[in-house]
């Protein structure tokens, strides 16, 4: 006898499907307890329409969420690195500025779960070895100097990994931009 796996391999969207099939069959008046293919078959037939509805609804949910965030952060870097190219003369107040925005453009791309896509991982590291930011980071991040060092492996590890994929030399890192 065959059940149906609430399994956490599975996505939400997913085991929310398995678990609406399971309750409308097991809930109906002529619901047998046992397992039939057939009736599988038959159930998933009748519900494709509204199944499908329900993929492409978290889907586009998904993606918008995502895209929003993805220009969120491409919008925040662009910012800073156009408010730091029209200073003429960096003063200690700008430079500090510019070291805690840094600092918390690391911390939104970590909390949008971004800091590890290849177009950011470069950008992270590469502040990251400003002293400045890294203080900046860890005075004003909860979980200050253990969140960091969590996100500086996650996120060298996702650099050096892509590096080798487009066949870099892991031995040349990002070098620091102010």
């Amino acid at each position: 006898m065959a059940q149906l796996s609430l399994s956490a391999r599975c996505t939400p969207a997913y085991s929310f499907t398995q678990l609406l099939l399971f309750l409308k069959e097991v809930l109906l008046p002529q619901a047998t307890w046992h397992f039939s293919l057939k009736e599988l078959f038959k159930i998933v037939g009748e519900t494709l329409q509204w199944l499908g509805t329900i993929f492409a609804a978290s889907y586009a949910a998904l993606y918008t969420r995502f895209s929003s965030q993805w220009i969120y952060l491409a919008d925040m870097y662009n910012k800073i690195m156009a408010a730091q190219a029209s200073q003429s003369v960096m003063t200690d107040d700008s430079k500090r500025t510019f070291e805690v925005w840094k600092s918390a453009f690391i911390e939104d791309a970590e909390e949008v779960h971004l800091a590890t896509k290849p177009g950011y991982a470069g950008i992270i590291l590469s502040w990251l070895k400003i002293p400045e930011v890294r203080m900046a980071y860890i005075d004003n991040t909860p979980g200050g100097i253990v969140r960091l060092k969590r996100l500086e492996k996650l996120v060298k590890d996702a650099f050096e990994q892509e590096h080798k994929k487009q066949g870099g030399d892991v031995e040349s890192p990002p070098q620091a931009s102010s």
